[in-house]
């Protein structure tokens, strides 16, 4: 392979992000106020259009408003392993994106989608978590992105890679709508058996989250991971949970000798709940039964009683906007915070008795078969995925 390789710096621009005051903001889109993305709006798997903020176009250049082809990444967050989550922009939008956030926008000497998925590969990630390990402070400079290096073969090769990349894309993204319509369903079944958890208009019995829980451990923030190979212990971090599944392609792991000198408490069992209270806060994954799993930092672990509680429910509840609204009120509305486990433990639980909360379990747990399986072809397909893009960014995909 011949291709010359660049510097990002060469091929596009970067802009910074919106700075703003509250006096600026707007409860919805008007005349005046457009959205503002936020590093919580980007996501491994595209933009996540909740919890957004308007603010006053005064503030907002026209260089600030997205435009397609545009690479949106988050510059600054509470958790290390945000930091340089990158998503591209397919469309223009009437909206901008906030100061924790930067974007790259290409030049006309490269494919827009070529650049972008440049940015979404396991090399660019490994790069920037390179340059995070041992910092005190989880930003990512301009000069961090300026000095990336990128193959960049002709503009004709470009399209072609980007080409194959957008179906395999496109395979990926038709697995990821399937699982959003299972969720749908499940959050159908439990608004039908218990009613809005907000409104509580059926009037169930309303608890603490340390009510309820026979344990509730917060996780020190030195935590050592093994970042170089797999091993059979994954370490469960902030990064690793995503609309109540674990990600397994930002998995790190502790080798054998690491993970028995953890203390018990940093083990989590098999239905366990872990709960992220910094960074990508509000997520939580329950702990599956095939593997020996390991707490990372700024996670939590809720170990409900079993007795009065099924765990099941209790984690469908800590992934509904009901107690995601809690949290967020805790933080001020910040979400790059954290929020204290004193907190937490205050947490408002809508609590039927154990025999209607293992209704609900039993009648979604079909569908929790179905999510699960699906989930699993997921993983597989962003593997492919991965492979495909390191194939892409090394040359031996396409040859010119």
């Amino acid at each position: 392979m011949s291709w010359e390789k660049v510097k990002v710096s060469a091929i596009s621009e970067q802009i910074r992000g919106v700075s703003y005051k509250p006096s600026d903001l707007s409860d919805t889109a008007t005349d005046d106020h457009i959205p503002v993305l936020r590093a919580n709006n980007v996501t491994e798997n595209g933009i996540k259009l909740d919890d957004l903020v308007y603010v006053n176009t005064k503030r907002i250049s026209k260089n600030q408003v997205l435009k397609s082809g545009d690479i949106l990444i988050v510059a600054s967050s509470g958790s290390k392993a945000i930091v340089g989550r990158a998503i591209s922009i397919e469309e223009d939008m009437d909206a901008s994106f906030g100061a924790f956030c930067k974007i790259v926008r290409p030049n006309n000497k490269t494919d827009k989608r070529y650049l972008g998925y440049y940015f979404r590969s396991a090399d660019y990630r490994r790069i920037i978590s390179h340059l995070s390990v041992g910092a005190n402070i989880n930003n990512l400079r301009s000069d961090d992105i300026n000095t990336l290096q990128i193959h960049l073969p002709p503009l004709r090769i470009q399209k072609q890679i980007a080409n194959i990349l957008d179906k395999a894309d496109a395979l990926r993204k038709k697995d990821r709508q399937l699982l959003q319509k299972y969720d749908e369903l499940a959050q159908a079944i439990f608004i039908d058996m218990f009613g809005d958890p907000v409104k509580n208009e059926k009037g169930w019995e309303v608890k603490k989250l340390n009510e309820i829980c026979i344990e509730i451990i917060d996780c020190p923030h030195s935590t050592p991971i093994h970042t170089d190979s797999i091993t059979e212990y994954p370490c469960i971090r902030t990064s690793e949970m995503e609309n109540g599944r674990i990600v397994w392609d930002s998995m790190k792991y502790l080798d054998a000798s690491e993970y028995q000198i953890r203390t018990k408490r940093l083990k989590p069992k098999p239905g366990d709940i872990v709960y992220a209270r910094e960074g990508s806060f509000g997520e939580a994954i329950i702990v599956p039964p095939y593997k020996q799993f390991a707490l990372g930092q700024r996670t939590m672990l809720f170990r409900p009683n079993s007795d009065i509680c099924d765990n099941f429910f209790l984690w469908f509840q800590i992934n509904s906007d009901f107690m995601y609204k809690q949290a967020l009120r805790k933080t001020n509305g910040s979400t790059v915070g954290h929020i204290n486990v004193s907190d937490i433990k205050e947490f408002d639980v809508l609590f039927p008795d154990i025999r209607r909360q293992k209704e609900f379990s039993n009648a979604i747990s079909i569908l929790l078969k179905s999510i699960n399986i699906k989930s699993e072809q997921i993983i597989l397909c962003d593997n492919l995925f991965q492979s495909l893009l390191q194939k892409a960014f090394t040359g031996e995909l396409i040859h010119d």
